[in-house]
Formats: structure tokens, sequence, C-alpha cells
């Protein structure tokens, strides 16, 4: 599966630190205008595909988010919302392979200057 990276930045509570849910901090616009530059995505864990919606997916260059859907029998279409990016295809056993989270909610932030050193960079994989 080759995509691309770069899109958002992994904050506390990251995969690898209690399994619990964490947050994202996106810094590019591939999910715009969903997710804006700077806004958060609250992400659960999963490692299975749960159906349509918005995922973090691993992609051999750090996680970045997907709306992710089924296209056919054993295969899962990965796009972003901003269509100047291209949508990718994956086989169920790669989206597996690949998956971090599911997001859960969406958070636009105000002041960023407020979040101190919460947010990491981006491809930070919280370990």
């Amino acid at each position: 599966m080759t995509l691309s990276a770069g899109q958002i930045a992994v904050s506390a509570g990251a995969p690898g630190a209690g399994g619990g849910p964490w947050f994202l901090r996106a810094v590019g616009d591939g999910m715009a205008p969903t997710i804006r530059p700077g806004d958060m995505a609250a992400v659960a864990p999963v490692s299975a595909w749960r159906g349509a919606g918005l995922y973090v997916v691993d992609a051999g260059m750090g996680p970045d988010l997907y709306r992710c859907d089924v296209v056919s029998s054993g295969r899962i279409a990965l796009w972003r919302d901003n269509p100047a990016y291209a949508r990718h295809e994956a086989t169920l056993a790669q989206f597996v392979d690949g998956v971090r989270g599911q997001v859960f909610g969406i958070m636009q932030i105000v002041d960023p200057s407020l979040l101190g050193g919460f947010a990491r960079n981006a491809g930070d994989d919280g370990q």
C-alpha cells in the first residue's frame, strides 16, 4: 500500500502509551474542510475494520488520517476529504496491518499556544 504521510502530529496518549484514547493535531490540509490544520482528532485504538469512517492508518511512513470504506469484497478505499489528494485502495489484510485507530471526535483549536508541549512532531508515534 503506497500512501503519503505528514498530515498529522501525534499527541499525548498515542498508541503504545497505555492503549487508551489518544489525540492527533492536523498539520496539513489533507482532511480539509472536515479537519483543518490545527484541529485535534480524538482517536480510539482499533486493530480491525469496524465499518466506514475516519481512521488513522500507518502505511510505513507514520500514522495518517483517512476516510475509509469498502469498495469491493476484501478491498478498502482510503482517501482524504480534500479532493487534491489521490484515492488509494488496500486489501483488508493491508488495512488491518496498518490501522492504528478510529476517529471518534474532532476538536477545533482556537488558541494553539495554550497546548504547550502537548502536541508532538508529525510522524512521532508516541513511543
